[in-house]
């Protein structure tokens, strides 16, 4: 069983429908679902989290900001 860490907010990537942000979270563990908003064009799907390949955006744009303050006390360190 997988274990996946989505939450209300959360900014999401979908391999199809794009960018988008998710509004509301059913069910948990394999059978989790998530109600994600995307574009104007594209509007709100419902999507089964383990089939839709979502990728989270803001965990990614968090580690990079981690990555750059281990850089920098590695720096300091010197």
């Amino acid at each position: 069983m997988e274990f996946y860490d989505f939450a209300r907010g959360d900014k999401v990537e979908h391999p199809v429908f794009g960018k988008g942000s998710i509004v509301d979270i059913y069910g948990d563990g394999e059978a989790m679902k998530v109600l994600v908003k995307f574009s104007k064009e594209i509007g709100e799907k419902k999507l089964a989290v383990k089939y839709a390949k979502l990728v989270k955006l803001n965990e990614r744009a968090r580690l990079s900001a981690d990555n750059e303050q281990t850089a920098d006390s590695q720096d300091n360190e010197e």
